[in-house]
C-alpha cells in the first residue's frame, strides 16, 4: 500500500519532499514561495538534528555518571519540551547509583534538594515511599 512506502518520520523522505514542492513553486515562478518552503524546511532539519544531538549528550552524561552536565543539559533552554519529566529521571537514577554505591547521605541529600521539588513527576505515587 502507499502509505506502507511513506515513513513521515523519515528525514530523507521529508528532505526530497520539501526540495520537491519547492521546485514546483519554482517553475511556477513562485520563488519567494520556493525560497520560504527550502528555508522553513531546512530549518525543522537543523531543529531536529540539534535535538538529537542534545539528546545523545544528555545520555552520555547520564551513562558516564556526569551528573552537573546531565543537569545543564536538562534545562529549559536545551530541552524546552518535557524538560522537568527529563530531570526527574536523572536525578532518580542518580538518586539510585548513590543508594547503590551505599552513599546514603547524598542520597539523602538529593533526595530532599532535587527529588522532592519534583514529586509530581512520579510515575507511581509511591515511588519513594520507602
Amino acid at each position: 500500500s502507499a502509505t506502507a512506502m511513506f515513513d513521515a518520520a523519515n528525514e530523507a523522505i521529508n528532505g526530497e519532499i520539501v526540495e520537491l514542492v519547492a521546485d514546483y513553486l519554482q517553475w511556477r515562478d513562485l520563488g519567494k514561495a520556493a525560497q520560504s518552503v527550502r528555508e522553513e524546511g531546512g530549518q525543522r532539519r537543523k531543529e531536529q538534528s540539534g535535538r538529537r544531538s542534545r539528546v545523545g549528550k544528555l545520555r552520555a552524561a547520564i551513562l558516564g555518571g556526569e551528573w552537573s552536565e546531565a543537569e545543564k543539559l536538562c534545562s529549559k533552554h536545551v530541552l524546552p519540551n518535557h524538560y522537568k519529566v527529563i530531570l526527574y529521571a536523572v536525578y532518580k537514577q542518580q538518586f539510585l547509583e548513590l543508594v547503590d554505591r551505599q552513599e546514603h547521605q547524598k542520597a539523602f541529600s538529593l533526595l530532599n534538594k532535587r527529588i522532592k521539588p519534583l514529586e509530581y513527576m512520579q510515575t507511581t505515587p509511591t515511588e519513594f515511599s520507602d
